[in-house]
Parts: structure tokens; sequence; C-alpha cells
């Protein structure tokens, strides 16, 4: 049944950022300003790095969702790709610690990708899981690696190791997960034969391409800001960033089961059913990004000292950000229900090559300012242009006026007023409780095998 399965994705997705949520404070308290600019750089790297890890091969495998032995042969591909990046990863973090500023030490660094190569292997084991609708071994297996994260990283802060220590915890939590799925399973995926790498490459790379153009809009900014910020101000910047993407969190248990389910669905030409569901998870998404926007800013300021505070002006245009960015990948099934993933590269790039150059020239001049109403243009921009495409390849019947009617009095309370909040937060509520087109919520969140 959808509700357990959904259920148990929720409580994963709830361990997992439960524990960022936890941190957050406790490690703007232990490392300052200063040190959390520090690790936003190593945020930015573990960005770009679980890209790289990944290979793009996760989509791969919820795209052949109905095809166990796709999904095992890319995981077998990924398995070895991940055991490659773990070999060479001295090598890459010495290059990467001579790049980077922030005065980053390379054991900082060598322990990041650590944690980046193996979990790529766990991202691998759980995508599976999600695939053979394990809801419960997904949870256990995502329970574990949170509860050690979380206890090995207060040790690091207690004993004050810094943003090295945090990496290194980082790393010890994914290989005791591993360990538990170590054994059958891998010797299993290790040993399977590789064939037909050529049709899992044509997929996968173009996607893995794709998701690496997205970082210069979630992570190839930090460099630059770096150059014209202290790392004080940097660490205020990418803590407030960070709380922006709250509302995305909240629609992950969601996202788990969706990003396969939808694929099944549409090879079963159930576009009504498809369309109504991503309708409900949009008016969802809007009403989180509407309480983020009225809670968040009393919020910092209860929680965290004063040096954090004078980047809250940034919210409203980091919350639009995250809204249109998730809004894309939402409405976005034409993109990637297709035999290779060149489409949505090409998409990424027409907005990354302007991108490239844009983001330093906004940031000498106007600063963080700058950067974050860039970012806010890009993501809308990224959004109708997924629209468009997707919606010409593969046509779903959305229900644009419930969408629209709750975007314009969001973004009203965004950009001019927050007393339009209250208006959004109104009309998102009455249209997930209504009846729509005679199928009320709880038929949106319950019966589907």
């Amino acid at each position: 049944m959808l509700g357990r399965a959904v259920g148990h994705y929720a409580i994963a997705g709830i361990s997992q950022k439960a524990v960022g949520l936890v941190l957050i404070p406790i490690t703007a308290h232990f490392l300052g300003a200063q040190g959390y600019g520090q690790l936003a750089l190593l945020v930015a790297l573990a960005n770009l790095g679980s890209i790289v890890a990944a290979l793009g091969l996760p989509e791969y495998m919820q795209r052949y969702a109905y095809r166990r032995a796709n999904c095992h042969q890319g995981a077998v591909v990924g398995a070895r790709w991940a055991m490659i990046l773990l070999l060479f990863s001295p090598l890459l973090a010495w290059a990467l610690t001579t790049l980077m500023p922030g005065n980053l030490h390379w054991s900082w660094v060598q322990w990041l990708l650590v944690n980046l190569s193996l979990g790529a292997l766990m991202g691998l084991r759980l995508v599976l899981l999600r695939v053979a609708n394990r809801s419960g071994r997904y949870l256990a297996l995502v329970a574990l690696h949170s509860g050690c994260h979380l206890t090995l990283t207060l040790f690091a802060l207690g004993a004050d190791l810094g943003p090295g220590g945090m990496m290194a915890a980082g790393a010890l939590a994914t290989i005791l997960a591993l360990g538990v799925e170590a054994g059958s399973f891998w010797c299993r995926l290790v040993l399977r034969p590789l064939r037909r790498v050529g049709p899992i490459l044509a997929y996968s790379l173009p996607l893995a391409l794709s998701l690496a153009a997205t970082f210069v809009l979630n992570g190839y900014e930090r460099p630059w800001l770096a150059q014209v910020l202290s790392l004080e101000e940097l660490g205020a910047y990418a803590l407030i960033g960070q709380l922006s993407l709250l509302p995305a969190y909240a629609m992950e248990p969601f996202m788990l089961w969706w990003g396969p389910k939808r694929h099944v669905l549409a090879s079963q030409k159930g576009f009504d059913e498809i369309a109504r569901r991503v309708d409900l998870a949009c008016v969802a998404l809007m009403l989180m990004i509407a309480l983020a926007a009225l809670v968040l800013p009393s919020l910092v300021r209860l929680l965290f000292e004063p040096q954090f505070h004078w980047a809250i002006e940034f919210l409203p245009w980091l919350l639009a950000a995250t809204l249109f960015r998730q809004l894309s990948a939402m409405m976005n099934l034409g993109l990637y229900h297709r035999s290779t993933g060149n489409l949505p590269l090409c998409l990424n790039l027409v907005l990354v090559v302007p991108a490239l150059a844009l983001i330093p020239f906004v940031i000498q001049p106007w600063g963080a300012q700058g950067l974050v109403w860039l970012l806010a243009g890009l993501m809308v921009a990224k959004f109708l242009m997924t629209l468009l495409i997707s919606q010409y390849l593969l046509n779903l019947p959305y229900a644009y006026p419930w969408l629209l009617v709750t975007l314009l009095p969001l973004m009203a309370g965004l950009m001019v007023s927050p007393l339009w909040l209250g208006l959004a937060v109104s009309l998102c509520l009455l249209i997930l409780i209504r009846r729509p087109r005679g199928q009320g919520v709880l038929a949106f969140m319950g019966g589907v095998k």
C-alpha cells in the first residue's frame, strides 16, 4: 500500500533531515561564522562530488524500475566506478585543496571524498530497495546511517575537531552503514557480469553532466563569494541558503516514492493520475514555502548568534529559487521518460553557459544580493523551459488554474509584503482539503499498489 511505503519514506526522510536540522544550530555554535564558511566550501565540493560519484546511475535505475535486470546492471557499473574514485581520492584531495580558497586542509577533503565514494555505493543500494518496494529495509538503513552520523558529528564538535572532524564523522557513518549491507549483496554486485554498458551510459552520462551543470546554480558561487565576502559573511549566507531548502526536504518522502512510480504510470498510460498527484504535490510545496517564509526569520533570530542575522534579507529570494527548482523537478517527466538523457543535458547547458559568466559578474559589484537575484531568475527560466518542453513531449493535464491562483499570492508574499503569505497558506490548505476532480487528498495518499 502507498500509505505504508510513503510512511516509511517519510520517517526515513525525517531521520535524515532531522540530523541536518539538529546539527545546524549546534554546528553554527561550535564552528562560529568563520568555520561555517569553511564548511560551506566543503559542502560545495560535496554537491559536485556526489554528482560525479553517482554518474547519473540512480536516475537510470529509476527510469527502468519495471526492468529489474537493467537496474542491477546500473548498480554494477556504479559500484565499479565508486571503487575507481576511492582509489584516486588522495590525488584528487590534494588537487582540490590546492585550488580551493578558505585554507582547507588535505585531510578534510580526503575524508569528504571517501564519504562520497562509499556514499555512492549506499545510494545504489537505496535505489534498489525503492525499486523493489522494500521500504522497511530502506528505512532501517537510512535510520542507522543517520543515527551514526549524528552521534559521530556531535562527538567531533564536542572534541573541537572542526570541519575536518565533521567530514570524518560523515565518512565513518557511511562505512558503518555499508557494513550492514556487506556480504552477499556486495559480492553478488561485484561478481555479476557486466553486459551492454553502452545503453546504460547513453542514459546516465548525459544526466550526470546535466546534474553537474546544475552545480553552477548550487555551489559554483561559493568560491566566488569567498573572494568578495569574509568567511564569516560566507558562513551566514550559507546558513540561510541551507534553511531555504527546508521546504524541499519536506517534500522528499513524496519524491522518493514518486521518482520510479511516475515512470511506471507513464508506461501504463496513467497520465491523468500522474497529473493529479503532481498538482497536489505542487500545492503542498507552495504551502511549505509560505510557512517557511513566515517562520524562518524569527527562528534564525532566536536560535543563532547575531553575526548570522544580517543574511535574513536574502531568504525570500532563496525560497523563490527553491520553489521554482522543485517545481521543475516535479513537472519534468517528458524530459526524463526517454531512452537517453540528452535532452535534460541540453536544457541545463542553455542555462549554465550564461550562468558561468553571470555569477562572477554580479558577485563582484553586488555581492550576495546580486547573486540571489540572479539565482531566482535562473530558476524561473529553468522552470518555464522545463515545463514547455516536457509538456510538448508528454502533454499531461495539469490543473493550471489551481497552480496559478496559489502561486501568485505566494510570490507577492515573498517579494512584496508578508501579508500575502496568509492568503497563500489559506488557498493551499483549501485546495488540499477540498475534493479536486472528485478525488480528495485522502485518495491522493492511499490505495496505490
